[in-house]
């Protein structure tokens, strides 16, 4: 009977471990398909992780022994069923501790070899690109670098600009600003590449015509090389016009006076200065002195601010004639009568008495001996002054 017994119990034991070990077997070859590709990249898996496999193999033999603690001692088929047990409990555990490890190293190979994502920024800075191997001649390729925008050529005029230099009288550089603007510039650096230098010069023509004023400029400018070379030159006429004032002479010296010259500029100083000088050239000449004329002086002024106002320069007056017309106007005529006239940009009585002397006509009346008084008027109308002399024998 108690043979009979054991009997019964090896067969539940041999029954119970062949249904244990099919279900491991199935396990273990679930496992190993899922994870035979990870595997089979890794060269020696089992011999590397051999260590880890046996302590986690001593663990599940505890465990297996402690489930069948009171049977060990009773029959050496069981302990012989349960050897062959064990081993093929073994062979399990190897095999998932081993794919469960390279499970991990795969896991963490593939975390070493994922790239840093790169974070976006807004920063925009220049562009260059890394030079590049060319496989076929083994050759690197020059980098490639932003172009930037060639200013040579705009740097040059903007220089050139700067470089070229005005020559011109100071005393038309106002002239030269009303008919020449930067465009005018620009063109003509654009036409005359190598231009250097520009010479400028203007001459003037006023008149008056049915109650207009009339201001005619000739504008000449010459363009040279750095060598002096003439490149080309370019003139210009322009003409300004201007309403007149009202001509309604007065009938007396003082009215008219007042009302031609008024508050204009006089200068009686300057005058005084040119009178002392005639009077030297006259005593070079062994002639006696001209004395100043307070009527003639109000005469000279009157003719001088009808030059400005009404736009001439000239001996015969749109308004009042010639120089004897206008003093027998106004009682101021004698037995001879002398007119100088000029205009000029720039007060100054020695410049003014060197241009008279340098004119043989003028120059004449300065030292004729039978003039003996005269008067001098200088008017200043806008930019311009106006002179005026006027010699008499009386």
């Amino acid at each position: 009977m108690k043979k009979l017994f054991i009997i019964l119990i090896i067969v539940l034991m041999v029954v119970a471990g062949c249904s244990r070990t099919n279900i491991n077997t199935e396990a273990s070859n679930k496992e190993g398909q899922t994870t035979e590709e990870t595997i089979n990249e890794t060269e020696n898996r089992e011999d590397v992780k051999t260590e880890d496999a046996d302590i986690k193999e001593n663990n599940d033999i505890v465990q297996i022994d402690d489930t069948n603690e009171d049977n060990q001692a009773e029959t050496e088929e069981k302990d012989s069923e349960e050897q062959r047990q064990e081993e093929s409990n073994q062979e399990v555990v190897k095999k998932e501790v081993s794919a469960k490890e390279q499970d991990q190293k795969n896991s963490s190979q593939l975390t070493e070899k994922k790239p840093q994502e790169k974070k976006p920024t807004n920063d925009k800075a220049p562009v260059t690109q890394k030079p590049t191997t060319d496989k076929s001649t083994n050759k690197k390729s020059q980098p490639v670098k932003e172009q930037k925008k060639d200013t040579k050529q705009d740097t040059a005029k903007a220089q050139q600009k700067n470089v070229v230099k005005q020559t011109a009288d100071p005393q038309i550089n106002d002239v030269i600003k009303k008919f020449y603007g930067q465009d005018d510039h620009d063109k003509l650096i654009e036409k005359y590449p190598t231009i250097a230098e520009i010479e400028t010069k203007v001459s003037e023509k006023k008149y008056y015509k049915d109650g207009y004023n009339y201001t005619e400029y000739t504008i000449t400018k010459i363009y040279l090389d750095n060598a002096g070379k003439v490149l080309g030159t370019d003139v210009k006429v322009e003409v300004e016009k201007e309403k007149a004032m009202e001509f309604k002479p007065a009938s007396t010296l003082d009215e008219e006076y007042k009302r031609v010259v008024g508050d204009s500029n006089v200068y009686s100083n300057v005058e005084n200065q040119i009178l002392d000088l005639i009077n030297q050239e006259r005593e070079k000449e062994g002639l006696s002195p001209l004395k100043m004329d307070n009527s003639l002086v109000k005469l000279a002024r009157i003719k001088s601010a009808d030059m400005g106002l009404y736009n001439y320069i000239g001996h015969v007056s749109p308004n009042y004639g010639s120089p004897a017309d206008l003093a027998n106007k106004y009682n101021c005529n004698g037995q001879r009568l002398g007119e100088n006239l000029m205009f000029l940009y720039k007060l100054d009585a020695n410049f003014i008495h060197k241009k008279f002397m340098e004119s043989p006509k003028h120059k004449a009346n300065i030292i004729k001996a039978e003039y003996n008084e005269i008067g001098i008027g200088i008017v200043k109308i806008g930019s311009d002054y106006f002179v005026t002399q006027i010699f008499r024998t009386r």
